[in-house]
């Protein structure tokens, strides 16, 4: 996990990046609540729902790539629909 006292003048994308290479998706989730940094709405967005599938929050990552464009979101939110309806 990452912790520590990490400064507000830090971009929280370069938090998420950091949390993203380390596959820890809990506090890449964290690091996307500040929406400060993120100068285009859909990398935000699709960030979000790699996450949340990734943590096995389907319904989240269903809602979270709704509306997205992007062809490996739509792939995920398809993913993660079916997954939130058998369980």
């Amino acid at each position: 996990m990452l912790s520590g006292d990490w400064s507000s003048d830090v971009c929280s994308s370069d938090l998420v990046s950091t949390a993203r290479n380390a596959l820890n998706f809990h506090d890449m989730l964290r690091f996307l609540n500040d929406k400060g940094c993120w100068q285009s709405k859909g990398e935000h967005g699709k960030l979000k729902t790699l996450a949340y599938k990734e943590l096995g929050k389907f319904r989240e990552c269903a809602t979270a790539g709704r509306g997205n464009t992007d062809p490996e979101v739509v792939k995920w939110v398809r993913l993660c629909e079916k997954r939130a309806e058998s369980g």
